[in-house]
């Protein structure tokens, strides 16, 4: 809890310190990427600045996002997101390749996570959207995913392809709230397996690792894990005789 917190310090810290140079400098200064549940604390952070500020992530569904701080002379204009995000399209040799075997590879080569967004992944073929300065470095430098060779090209925001998401309602009933109990209904899994991945650091509760099994949900929270997708516990739809809770869930 307490590498959390200071986590979180930091990042308000730093959003601070890019609101102030982008005023005093009268120059767009831009985050890196960030996920969900640090973009909450980077937009809170920033709102309490009187600079104006837009968020983009390439396209309008994208998980991890950059902020953008806007001088004075250009706080009224949308952004050319073009000039502060790019796209690498990367061709495979071969199918198979998922989105763990790209971003292993690439973040292999030195890169940081957060200078990397959203990675786009269709059969032989992957958009990378990430900050610029680094394309040239990748172009470069990434030959081979695994054993399958790798063609790079420039790209642009315009043609990115985010996948279809495909969404399943799921009705149960749980013995409890518990993200234990929630998870192992809307992932279709034992308790005991599921448990075993809380405790090994494997789910997410609305973007941010949760450990404890016993954890109480509500409704609005989102579970992920990995391999399996996601699963919102939309609404508590009452109780049964037996005193189980009903439940809506909505699978990704």
């Amino acid at each position: 809890m307490k590498n959390s917190a200071m986590d979180e310090n930091l990042l308000r810290a730093r959003t601070r310190d890019l609101a102030e140079q982008c005023e005093r400098r009268h120059k767009a200064v831009l985050t890196g990427f960030l996920s969900p549940a640090e973009l909450d604390i980077v937009r809170a952070q920033a709102q309490k600045s009187t600079v104006r500020f837009k968020i983009n992530g390439g396209y309008d569904t994208a998980e991890r996002k950059v902020l953008l701080f806007q001088p004075d002379y250009m706080s009224d204009d949308a952004p050319d997101w073009d000039e502060y995000l790019q796209v690498l399209d990367l061709t495979s040799a071969k199918e198979g390749l998922d989105h763990r075997d790209y971003l292993g590879a690439i973040l292999a080569l030195g890169i940081r996570r957060d200078q990397m967004g959203d990675i786009l992944v269709s059969d032989t073929f992957a958009q990378i959207i990430i900050l610029p300065g680094i394309s040239d470095f990748i172009t470069l430098n990434l030959e081979r995913i695994g054993i399958s060779r790798i063609k790079i090209t420039k790209g642009s925001l315009a043609d990115l392809k985010p996948p279809e998401s495909v969404l399943v309602t799921v009705h149960g009933n749980v013995s409890s709230l518990r993200l234990d109990n929630v998870a192992s209904e809307g992932f279709s899994l034992a308790r005991s397996e599921i448990t075993e991945l809380i405790k090994g650091g494997q789910v997410n509760l609305n973007w941010v690792r949760e450990q404890r099994p016993d954890h109480t949900l509500k409704a609005g929270d989102l579970i992920s894990l990995r391999g399996y997708g996601r699963v919102t516990l939309v609404s508590i739809d009452g109780r049964s005789k037996k005193d189980r809770y009903f439940i809506t869930m909505e699978k990704t």
